[in-house]
């Protein structure tokens, strides 16, 4: 069959709560989350769930397929929530960097020149790329 890639800009990421009773028991609620399979039919592949350990402790675990997520997208997720996560702590206010690009805009541009050499599509890349990330 034929491979299709779709975006759904209004996809909603499903976040869970659910209480502890002890840290011991993170592990299992862990595991059981990540055993659970992803539709691959539908959007989005990712979940999160807020664990309330008693006693006042809390972890977000984050679930995410690979078919959604890529290891730079990750990098993106982890600057964000961690930005969102400290001004929420701070009590400052936060005005996340706009998206320079989007994937489609990216994957596009790329079957343009299909007769491209790979290193010459790679270093095109890297030119379109350049400043997208803030690195720090």
């Amino acid at each position: 069959g034929l491979y299709t890639q779709r975006f759904v800009p209004d996809a909603r990421v499903e976040l869970r709560e659910r209480r502890l009773a002890s840290v011991e028991d993170v592990d299992g609620a862990v595991e059981e989350d990540l055993s659970r399979p992803f539709d691959i039919t539908s959007a989005p592949q990712m979940r999160g769930m807020l664990l309330n350990v008693d006693g006042g402790g809390r972890m977000l675990l984050l679930v995410m397929s690979h078919l959604a997520v890529d290891g730079w997208s990750m990098g993106t997720i982890s600057r964000e929530l961690t930005a969102l996560y400290e001004a929420g702590v701070t009590g400052t206010a936060l005005t996340l960097a706009p998206i320079r690009f989007q994937a489609p805009d990216f994957a596009g541009d790329a079957r343009k020149l299909p007769q491209e050499a790979p290193l010459g599509r790679a270093r095109r890349r890297n030119g379109l790329l350049a400043g997208a990330v803030d690195e720090h």
